[in-house]
Parts: C-alpha cells; sequence; structure tokens
C-alpha cells in the first residue's frame, strides 16, 4: 500500500514531544542535576502589564514552555515579576503548589537554558532533513511517494462516494480521469478559502468559478471528512450551507483544524465562534436557572468562503502546499529560538486561548494532510469511523493488522475494490481486481451484531482469554464451571467466560474488558465437547480429536487416549464427524471412556485407602468405600453418613458383632472392642485389602449401580438384550425414527430394526471387551487372555518356530486356543483351570504350577526364545505382559476372526450405522491426505461432483477468476459452514407448538429432526449443483413441500446459482424471515403457506425476478413495503393470494406486468397503477372488500385484452352501475372481460331504468360478461 511505504519514509521521525522530552530531562539533568516529570512540572510566569496595575499570567508544562522558546529579551533576569516559579500541575479548580525545583533552578536560568537547547531548530533540521532532501534521488523519491498516497487517498474518496451515492457515474468517470493526468476543461481545480484562512489539502473542482456568471455545479473534496470526503453539489450556496452547518459541531470543528495553517487557527475559531453565535438578551422567567445573556446560534451565518483556481498540475500544488504547511507548523509548535527572537510568544498563547475551548488538545491541532507524524501515530477521524463501521474488535488487533483493515478499506494503494467485492459481494471491473488480495482482510469474518449491523471480525480468541485462577472444582455436565456468579469454559489452555441466552439457550464468549465486544458463537453437543466459531474441527487431528471431547477425558494420559480409541474402534474419521457436528460421543466410546475412568478412579481408591498418611485415605471415595462394604454385605445408605466419614459411621451404626467380624476380629460376645481409634485403622486397614481383593467385584457394583439407572425406554431394550450398556440403549434410543419410538412405548417387544442394530453393537462389544481387558485387571476376560497370546506371536523377537496350546482342565483336555502351527518343533501346553494356568511341556511334564497367563508363558519358553524377547528370567512375566500392552492391538477384521465372528466388508455397515459403518470425515491425522495434495481440479470435483464439463467450465467462470486457490478456499469453507448451520438448525427443533404453546412430544421431536434433516441435505445438494429426488433433472431448481415446525434456516451460503424456488409448507406454522438472502440470482419465487412477519427485504437484492407468489404467508404490507414493492420492475407474475395485506400494493412501476393475484387479501381499493399497465392480461381481485371502483376503471378501452376477476366483493351501488353501464357501451370488437357480483336489490334499480337499448345491448352478447 502506498501509506505503509510513505509510513516507512518517516519511521524514524518521531513525534515532537517524544523528540523534544529526552533532550530536556537530558539537560536538566546535566546542567542542574535534577530528574523531573517536565510533563507535571509546571511554569508559572508574571509579566506586569506595564501602566496598568495587574499582570499577565501564563502556566505552562515545562516540556510546553521549552517547545514555545522565548525571546532573548524573555531572558533577562528581572523580565518576568519575582513571583514567577516552579510549580506542581494545577487541579481542576486552579490550586497548586510551589515546586521544591526552585531552590535549584532560577526561572531566567531555565529560560536562558531553553533558548540554548533549541528544540524548535533541532526539530527543524531533521524535519527538513527527510522533507527537504538535498539528494536529488531522495527528494524525487518522497515527493513520488508522497503524491501516490494522496492520489490513492483521493481514489477511495471517489470510489466511496460512488457506492454512497454522493455523486453520479459522469463525475466517478472524470474524477478518475483527473487522477491519471487528464485535463477536463468543465472541472478545473481551486482551492478553498473561509473567512481569511486558506485550506491546506481541500479541494474544489469545478468550471471556472472566478469568473462564471452562471450557477456552476462542483465536487468538493475534504480529505478524511467523517460524513463525505467528496461530494457533489449543485452549488456553491448549497455547499457553503453544509459546511456551515457541519461547522457549529466541536467534533467537527477538531476534525477541521487539520486544514488551517497553526498560526492561524486561534484568531479563525474566534472569529468563527463569533460568525456563528451571538450573546442575546433574554428577559429572566421565574422557573429559567438560565442566565438572562445567552450565546445562541445565528441562523444565517455569512462565513465568506472563496476559491482560488490551482494553476497547474493540482498534484503538485497539493503536494507543495502540504509541505509548506508541515514545515511551518512545525516552526509554530516547537519553535526555533531565531523564529523567536522575531515575534511575540505572548500573542500566540492568547492566541491558543481563544481556540482552547473548541480543539482540547494543542496536539490535535497539528493534524498533518498526508502522515501525522508530529502528533500520535493514528488512524485520521474518518478512517476509525469506518474501521469500527465494518470491522469489530480493532482494539484486539495489532498494528499491522489495523493498518492492513485500513488500508484496504479506504482503498489505499489498489485493494479497495477486492475489499468492497468481498464485503459486499459487489463486482468491481477492471484490472483492480487482478490485484492480489490481503491475506489478513481475506481472513476476516462477518458476523452480525445484536443491531443488526454486520461487521468484518478477525477471527481469534486469544484477546478473549480470562484472566481468572478457576478453583478445582467438579465441572458441570457441560464442562463449565462457575465461580463468583459467572461461567468459565476451559478450553485449550486458556479460560473462557460464557453467557447463555436466555431465549435460545446458545453460549457465546464474552470479551473480559470490553462487554459490548462481539461475542463469539459457541457449539456444543452437550456431553462437554465445545468447539468455537472460529475452530475447524476437521483439520483437527490424533491426540487433539480426543482432548476436545472435554472434561471427561482430561484425566487421560495421550497413551491412554490412544488406548481408549484403539479399544472402542472409533477412529480419528469418526471423531471429527462427530466434532463437525457436534454430536455426542459415540456410544463404544462413551462406554470404554466411563469404564477406563472407573478404573483410574478404583486405582487411585486402593492407593488412598492403603495410605498410613491420614490426609491422603481422608481423600478416599466416598462412594466407592460403600460398594467395598456391600462386597462385605454391609448395605449402608449414603443419607445414614456422619459428615461423609464412611468408618466413622460403621463404627457408630452396625451393630458390635458385625463390626468384630469387619476387623477380623473374634465375633465372641465377651470380647469387647478395642478403642476407637484402634478400630477405625483396623478397619481401614481391612477396606484397603479388600480393595485389592475384590477389585473385580468393586468394578461390577459400580457398574451395575450405573446400568440399572436407566430410564424405562432403554430399560426396555436392556431386558431384551441384557449385556447391552446403558450408554448404548440410550443412543439406539436417540436415533431412533419417531415410528420405532412410538413402537418401543406401546409394545413389550423391540423393532426389527433396533433389535437388528443392537446385536451388531453386542459383536462389537464383545471385542471391546476383549481388548480392555489387557489394560484393566478388574475385567480381565477369557477373551482377553485369548488376545494377548495371540498378540504374543507380534512381539520382536518371537520365534515362530514355538506353539503354545491352551487346554482346559488337563494336559489331554479340549483345546481351548493356540498359537503356531501343529508342526513346530516347540511345543508347550498351557493347562488352564479357574481362569489360571498350569504349564505342561510336550511330554506332558509340568514346568510351572498355576500363574497368571504371562507367568505360564515366560515358564513355558526355552531360554534362548526367553532371551530372543528380552526376558531370560522365568519370573519375568510381568515385564512381558507390560511389552504385549504396549503393542497396537490387533486390526479389528483379525479379532472378528478370532473370536468366530463373521468377516465384514470395508463398506459394510449396521441397519443404522451406528455398531458399525459410522460415517467419518477422512480429513486430518493418520488417515489424511492434506488438501494441498489434492489438484486444484480434485477440490472442485469434491465440492461439485455433479456438474458437467460445460457447467464447471461456467463455475470457474462465474466463481473462481482472479485468485482461483484462494476462490475454491473460500468455496470449501463455505460448504463446512454451510453443514455446520444446517447441523445445528435440525437439531433447534421447538419444544412447545408454536401455536397451541403445548409441549411437543418425544416422537413428533424425532420426526421433526428427521424431517429438517432430509431438507438439509437438499439444501446441500442444491448447493452442490446435485441433482435430487425433488429436483432430479435441474439442479438450478429448488422445488419442495415441507412437513416441518419452526422457522426455516438462516444460511450464509452463495445460493445464487439457484433461479427457480418453490417452496410450501403443509404444516403451519413455518416461518420464513431470513430464508432468502441467499438466494439473490432468484427469477421465479413461489412461497406457499410460509409465515412471514413482513414483506422480504431480501427480495429486492433479487435483480432478475420475473415471477413472485407469496401466497398464504400471513403477509401485511406497510405504506414503505407496498412502495418498496412497486419498484421491482422486472416482475410478470405477481401473487399474493390469502395474505392480509391490509393495504393494497403499488404497480405503478411494474411496467412489464401481466398476471395479478390479490384474491382474499383484505384490500379495500383497486391497487394504484394497476390500469396503466399496458401488458396486464389478468387480475384476480376476488374474495375482497372493494366498494368503490376509481373513474380510470371505467376509461380503460375496451379493446384491451384484459381479464378483471371482482367477484366476492361488496361492490357498491354505483360501481356496479357503472360497470354495467360500461360493459352495456362496449364495441363490438371487445376484448375486455370483468366478472363480479351484483347484489339483488341493486340489480332491480338497474332493470327499472334501463332503456330498450340497454337491454338490447345486454342481450346482445354483454350479458356474458355479468355473472350473478
Amino acid at each position: 500500500m502506498s501509506q505503509t511505504k510513505l509510513d516507512r519514509v518517516f519511521e524514524p521521525l518521531a513525534d515532537v514531544r517524544r523528540f523534544a522530552e529526552p533532550l530536556l530531562k537530558r539537560i536538566l539533568k546535566d546542567r542542574f542535576g535534577v530528574e523531573l516529570d517536565v510533563t507535571r512540572t509546571y511554569l508559572r510566569l508574571y509579566l506586569p502589564k506595564g501602566i496598568l496595575p495587574g499582570y499577565q499570567v501564563k502556566t505552562l508544562s515545562l516540556l510546553d514552555a521549552a517547545l514555545n522558546n522565548f525571546e532573548t529579551k524573555e531572558a533577562v533576569e528581572n523580565y518576568f515579576d519575582d513571583a514567577s516559579c516552579f510549580i506542581s500541575g494545577p487541579d481542576n479548580l486552579g490550586h497548586f503548589s510551589n515546586s521544591p525545583v526552585n531552590k535549584q533552578i532560577k526561572v531566567s536560568e531555565y529560560i536562558s537554558m531553553c533558548r540554548e537547547l533549541d528544540i524548535g531548530g533541532q526539530y527543524s533540521r531533521e524535519l527538513e532533513a527527510i522533507l527537504l532532501p538535498r539528494d536529488a534521488v531522495a527528494k524525487n523519491g518522497l515527493e513520488y511517494r508522497v503524491k501516490t498516497s494522496q492520489k490513492d487517498a483521493f481514489r477511495a474518496a471517489v470510489l466511496m462516494a460512488r457506492m454512497k451515492g454522493d455523486i453520479g457515474t459522469d463525475s466517478e468517470s472524470s474524477l478518475l480521469r483527473l487522477l491519471e493526468g487528464a485535463s477536463i476543461p468543465f472541472l478545473q481545480c481551486h482551492q478553498l478559502q473561509v473567512m481569511t484562512a486558506k485550506l491546506t489539502g481541500v479541494m474544489v473542482l469545478a468550471g471556472d468559478l472566478e469568473h462564471s456568471s452562471s450557477v456552476e455545479p462542483l465536487v468538493v473534496y475534504i480529505p478524511n471528512d467523517p460524513q463525505h470526503p467528496l461530494k457533489e453539489y449543485p452549488s456553491t450556496l448549497a455547499f457553503a450551507a453544509v459546511l456551515t452547518e457541519q461547522l457549529r459541531a466541536p467534533a467537527y470543528q477538531r476534525f477541521f483544524a487539520r486544514f488551517i495553517a497553526h498560526e492561524q487557527r486561534g484568531h479563525f475559531f474566534a472569529a468563527l465562534d463569533q460568525q456563528l453565535n451571538v450573546v442575546k438578551w433574554n428577559p429572566p422567567q421565574p422557573d429559567d436557572p438560565q442566565p438572562a445573556w445567552r450565546r445562541v446560534p445565528v441562523e444565517n451565518p455569512r462565513l465568506r468562503f472563496h476559491s482560488h483556481r490551482i494553476e497547474g498540475d493540482p498534484w503538485q500544488w497539493l503536494y507543495q502546499d502540504a509541505l509548506n504547511k508541515i514545515l511551518n507548523d512545525a516552526r509554530i509548535i516547537a519553535v526555533p529560538t531565531a523564529d523567536e527572537d522575531r515575534q511575540s510568544r505572548w500573542a500566540l498563547w492568547v492566541s491558543l486561548e481563544k481556540v482552547a475551548s473548541i480543539v482540547v488538545q494543542v496536539a490535535a491541532l497539528v493534524a498533518m494532510p498526508f502522515v501525522p507524524f508530529l502528533g500520535e501515530l493514528m488512524l485520521a477521524y474518518t478512517t476509525y469511523q469506518l474501521l469500527d463501521d465494518a470491522f469489530t474488535g480493532i482494539l484486539d488487533w495489532a498494528e499491522g493488522q489495523v493498518s492492513e483493515a485500513a488500508g484496504h478499506l479506504l482503498s489505499i494503494g489498489e485493494n479497495l475494490a477486492q475489499l468492497a467485492a468481498f464485503i459486499g459481494g459487489a463486482t468491481v471491473a477492471g484490472k483492480i481486481l487482478a490485484i492480489k488480495p490481503s491475506a489478513f482482510v481475506e481472513g476476516l469474518k462477518p458476523v452480525v451484531f445484536d443491531d443488526g449491523r454486520t461487521r468484518l471480525w478477525y477471527p481469534d480468541l486469544q484477546p478473549y482469554t480470562h484472566p481468572v485462577l478457576l478453583a478445582d472444582d467438579v465441572p458441570d455436565e457441560l464442562g463449565l464451571r462457575h465461580q463468583a456468579g459467572k461461567t468459565f469454559l476451559p478450553l485449550e489452555g486458556r479460560n473462557y467466560e460464557v453467557i447463555a441466552e436466555p431465549e435460545s439457550a446458545a453460549y457465546h464468549v464474552r470479551h473480559p474488558q470490553r462487554p459490548n465486544a462481539y461475542r463469539p458463537r459457541l457449539n456444543h453437543n452437550g456431553a462437554g465437547a465445545w468447539a468455537h466459531e472460529v475452530e475447524r474441527p476437521m483439520e483437527w487431528q490424533g491426540a487433539q480429536l480426543f482432548r476436545r471431547l472435554g472434561h471427561s477425558v482430561a484425566e487421560f494420559s495421550d497413551d491412554t487416549a490412544r488406548r481408549i480409541l484403539s479399544v472402542s474402534g472409533i477412529d480419528e474419521a469418526m471423531l471429527r464427524h462427530m466434532h463437525v457436528h457436534a454430536q455426542r460421543p459415540p456410544a463404544l466410546l462413551e462406554d470404554t471412556i466411563r469404564r477406563f475412568k472407573l478404573d483410574q478412579r478404583i486405582e487411585l481408591f486402593n492407593t488412598q485407602m492403603a495410605s498410613p498418611d491420614s490426609a491422603v485415605y481422608a481423600k478416599a471415595d466416598v462412594h466407592l468405600q460403600l460398594h467395598l462394604l456391600k462386597t462385605q454385605k454391609v448395605d449402608l445408605p449414603e443419607q445414614r453418613l456422619r459428615g461423609g466419614d464412611v468408618i466413622a459411621t460403621v463404627l457408630e451404626v452396625v451393630p458390635e458383632r458385625e463390626q468384630k467380624i469387619l476387623m477380623g476380629l473374634s465375633s465372641s460376645s465377651g470380647d469387647a472392642l478395642p478403642g476407637r481409634q484402634v478400630c477405625a485403622d483396623l478397619l481401614r486397614n481391612r477396606m484397603a485389602r479388600w480393595a485389592q481383593e475384590y477389585r473385580a467385584s468393586l468394578f461390577n457394583s459400580v457398574e451395575e449401580s450405573f446400568e440399572s439407572a436407566a430410564n424405562s425406554s432403554t430399560q426396555q431394550m436392556r431386558r431384551i438384550f441384557p449385556d447391552l450398556p446403558r450408554s448404548v440403549a440410550q443412543e439406539l434410543w436417540r436415533e431412533a425414527t419417531a415410528g420405532d419410538r412410538l413402537h418401543l412405548l406401546n409394545n413389550p417387544g423391540i423393532p426389527r430394526r433396533m433389535a437388528s442394530e443392537a446385536l451388531f453393537y453386542l459383536r462389537e462389544l464383545r471385542l471391546n471387551r476383549a481388548c480392555e481387558g489387557l489394560y484393566l485387571h478388574a475385567v480381565s476376560t477369557a477373551d482377553s487372555d485369548m488376545l494377548a497370546l495371540h498378540m504374543l506371536e507380534t512381539l520382536e523377537g518371537w520365534n515362530p518356530a514355538v506353539r503354545l496350546e491352551v487346554r482346559d482342565g488337563d494336559v489331554d483336555g479340549v483345546l481351548l486356543d493356540s498359537i503356531g502351527s501343529v508342526d513346530a518343533p516347540i511345543r508347550k501346553v498351557l493347562v488352564k483351570q479357574a481362569g489360571r494356568y498350569e504349564t505342561y511341556d510336550d511330554k506332558s511334564q509340568q514346568l510351572h504350577g498355576l500363574d497368571d497367563l504371562f507367568g505360564a508363558v515366560q515358564h513355558a519358553l526355552p531360554q534362548p526364545e526367553r532371551e530372543a524377547l528380552g526376558f531370560p528370567h522365568v519370573g519375568q512375566g510381568h515385564e512381558l505382559e507390560q511389552a504385549v500392552i504396549r503393542l497396537p492391538l490387533l486390526p479389528r477384521a483379525e479379532l472378528r476372526t478370532l473370536f468366530g465372528q463373521p468377516p465384514l466388508a470395508a463398506d459394510s455397515h449396521s441397519p443404522m450405522r451406528l455398531a458399525v459403518g459410522r460415517a467419518g470425515y477422512l480429513l486430518g491425522g493418520g488417515d489424511f491426505k492434506p488438501v494441498n495434495t489434492l489438484t486444484f481440479e480434485q477440490r472442485l470435483r469434491a465440492l461439485f461432483p455433479a456438474l458437467s464439463e460445460e457447467d464447471m467450465a461456467a463455475l470457474r467462470s462465474e466463481r473462481l477468476s482472479g485468485e482461483p486457490l484462494l476462490a475454491i478456499t473460500r468455496l470449501e469453507n463455505e460448504y463446512l459452514t454451510l453443514v455446520n448451520e444446517l447441523e445445528l438448525w435440525v437439531q433447534d427443533v421447538p419444544s412447545l407448538h408454536p401455536i397451541t404453546g403445548l409441549p411437543l412430544d418425544a416422537g413428533i421431536i424425532a420426526e421433526q429432526t428427521l424431517k429438517r434433516r432430509a431438507f438439509m441435505e437438499e439444501l446441500k445438494a442444491s448447493w452442490s449443483r446435485k441433482p435430487t429426488p425433488a429436483s432430479p433433472y435441474e439442479p438450478y431448481h429448488f422445488y419442495l413441500y415441507l412437513d416441518i415446525i419452526g422457522e426455516l434456516p438462516e444460511l450464509s451460503a452463495d445460493f445464487s446459482h439457484v433461479t427457480e424456488l418453490v417452496l410450501g409448507s403443509r404444516l403451519q406454522p413455518l416461518r420464513g424471515d431470513g430464508f432468502l438472502k441467499s438466494f439473490t440470482g432468484l427469477q421465479f419465487l413461489t412461497l406457499e403457506g410460509i409465515e412471514l412477519s413482513s414483506f422480504p427485504m431480501d427480495i429486492y437484492q433479487m435483480r432478475g425476478l420475473v415471477s413472485l407468489t407469496l401466497d398464504r404467508c400471513a403477509l401485511r404490507l406497510s405504506e414503505a413495503t407496498a412502495e418498496g414493492l412497486s419498484r421491482i420492475e422486472s416482475l410478470e407474475l405477481l401473487s399474493l393470494n390469502d395474505n392480509p395485506l391490509g393495504i393494497s400494493p403499488h404497480l405503478g412501476y411494474m411496467k412489464g406486468l401481466r398476471d395479478l393475484y390479490l384474491r382474499n387479501t383484505g384490500i379495500t381499493e383497486v391497487p394504484s397503477g394497476l390500469f396503466d399497465l399496458e401488458r396486464l392480461s389478468r387480475a384476480d381481485l376476488t374474495f375482497n372488500e372493494i366498494v368503490d371502483l376509481p373513474e380510470e376503471f371505467f376509461e380503460v378501452p375496451d379493446t384491451r385484452a384484459l381479464d378483471i376477476d371482482l367477484s366476492d366483493n361488496p361492490l357498491g351501488f354505483e360501481s356496479i352501475a357503472g360497470l354495467k353501464e360500461y360493459l352495456a357501451q362496449a364495441s363490438l370488437d371487445r376484448e375486455i372481460s370483468v366478472r363480479f357480483d351484483g347484489a339483488p336489490e341493486v340489480e332491480e334499480a338497474l332493470i327499472d331504468s334501463e332503456d330498450e337499448s340497454t337491454d338490447s345491448a345486454i342481450s346482445s352478447g354483454a350479458e356474458s360478461d355479468v355473472e350473478r
């Protein structure tokens, strides 16, 4: 960007105050040995008024005094009165105290030091070195950069003015040609003068204003004007009136000060104030506290506007004028000593005081025309205002990002057209579109605020991180923490404050410092997994996919996480699908997670119970202690606990004899119990042993409690399939159809489809239980030992010449399992007895007694085989077990074969695609083929698989011109966003009926969810241009009749390719506000039975709309929407049947309208402009409240081919009479047809008064058009 290049030129030059402050501090320390805050220590000067009594008093900070400098005479010791001194900063009341520095520095010494330091001179030299370089190349380079920046700012103003309607297309063309150096006779450049001040940087473009005798239109360029930087006015008077009114506002005066030379500002604003306001006497009123003399605005102030023609190149003049102003202003702000000796500073100070009430900060008076390097580096007022309108979160951006966004928005450089197209979807012609876009601005996201405004937000949640330190408490079921009346979400190592919308219960992140900042949306799956709108779960992989399941998996190590996924059979693709669609984890995964957590919980419990430290065992899980007591036939209800202490409660409530048994003491009645503490220790030690001994029983007891707490619907499934875990039964219920749910509720059995799915689940669960037994000792099964045995063969160093056989009960018992070939040279036998194994050689000689599997294997293996495995000693069974546990599990297909299950093809799935064949997204992780390794064509074809080559070529031209790789990425993101929006909508079925307010039962909600999902698939297919059952041949047409309750979704995706949309509702009410905004390319729109709260404003964006039907939409028109409707000039058919319109639409501008249908709309008059529509052939106005017909009705030529139906309207006597007379007098070649009803009493009156000629006319042909 040109502004960025210019910024680099001035990087070495500091702001004048930052330049001066270190110089002043250094000389004060070197010369006087004092260290002062030169901005908060003040100099108070008293100057006698001469022959008049009193003093002139000035108070300035030491820094300001040094910047303003002093004259030679002021350095004389007695020039200022002896009362002059150094003081503290005055407070609001003007109170101050003398500074201790008075003892170290005299006022005259400080003044002399300032003159010697000559900050203004030093700064001027720095400034001139940059602005007036002696080197010709540097000088030309500076001039080029400044001019380029000025031209870019002018171009931005032109384009903005055109978008806002401040100039016309002809003016835009001429102004852009002016930028290219063209000479335009009718567009001469002038400098503007207001009163006595010539304005730097402001240009008036018009004819010859100095010599013209007629009113001339003009264009005025006021750089960075907050309302209209560039605007066209019909005359100089019109412009003068607008500028005068703007100058009344203090904020605009502060802005306008930048165009006025610094030394003129005091006088200018004092004079301006006198012109705009006058002090008048107002008679005092009893209840009026205001003073009698008041300032009141002057109604028609005369500010004396003048223009001075700019000769030659206007850009050269702008450059030189700006350069002069910068240098001159710099000498005013930081005054060189040589200048000071030629003027009186007191006069200038007085001048500045006049403007102080208007422009609050003196620093704000120096606003540079093209680079504000003399003040704080900041965006100009207009730039910030526009940034704030277009972007949100600016305060969270890095400085470079702000500059980049501002550059794009203002088109500093060549990028405005690209950004404008990005924000508003506009198409900008010409070479600008080829400019490389900004990656930062491309990454901004349109977001909608509560007030309806759309702004661009930088999608980064780092600024939303909350510094709160969360207590170590248990999160709620969603994973949220509640602390100090606020709710927090821990996510990826950061804490965010979240708020829930009261109506929708949707969650958002609140900014910790700015409550009104944009609140990013959060999605959750109801089970602890969260994602914010910045994230793209499609790109997650590895451990992140598991970790983002939330608080339920926080305690697992990465190794355990991998084991859980492997045991459950859930891969990364399935997890990714779950996260993308905010679904609950698969039931098999939930089941595995819960069991691993329970195992860890029991492990911790055992450690705590065995600890001699009372502070440790006091933390032992109370519920597990109660379960442990149940293994000893002691059932102690939780509500009977004394302060949560299980052991103390046992000693209090359990009978003494049972206590003795629990503690392992003699139960004889004559033996007394030992002391209470001894009893407590004995019982705790016994419980610690039980925890180890009965670990499996403890595990099963807790599991049984969990599984028994199921609702009636899941209990019914578990009665039929008792081994079906609760989480699996719940998933079956959630995914069941409405019909299957009703079957479960009303019948004792289970639907066939669900039963089949349950059988698939049970097969998968057997595999899971076998695998988890390797890692969870409490649940090790015979299947787990079988799996471990076969995994031995995958160990590095395993000798395939070894055969191990497992036999039941005896060395010659039934062969249960084996590894190795039958003719292997080394054969050993493991005899299984009660879950343990004895080891025998091939001669049936016992090698080892009962042991676990791995101990038995170690004794079975010969020494060389053990050494090859790295476990040479027979007692290293535990080490062998750990080696097997570290191995990856066997593939799922091998497990099925191992346990005798039928094989499954790679693409096979269970009936409900839950147990087997669950959907997944193969993006990210080990199964991921990175997007950037796919060719452009492959990525495009993945999005639009059904398009023909011809249509694909048209799509490339339409959506992928310019930067195709960026465009295809935007399309991919657009599709993913569409899917996410629709998934959220599918789940958002209302719980109450919109009309009756009654709760919807579970069956209806399930049915509605399915119907919404079907509609979602139709929309996704339409976006991808795929044929669907509803639109099998033409993807650009969308036809669907819905049975959906609630609201249609609001979509951000682009459906502008759809040219015809027909959408109807069989189940009212279905609301459609906001649905149409994505369908900007419609030519034919039909909505039937879709409730609309008002006329859809999105229809105005459908430039090619030919046919509009909004029937039965509960639509009402206001005067504004009726007028807006009339401006849709492209319409050929308009149908608003069966709507309570309230007022008739206006039709005057619809010159191409052929068919009009306003049946049963409650209108009371014929729509205005109807008879001006020369192409109109059909107007259905039936079933309305029209009484009177307008006069123009009877002026329509009867030869016009027009069919008007007024049936079922309460037409008045005069209207019916007029109709009959009109038809009676019709010509023989009449084409017009009018149908209406006549009241009987009116008929009789007409018949009595008709003459023979009228009767003859009616009987000869007109009667056919009078339907009674």
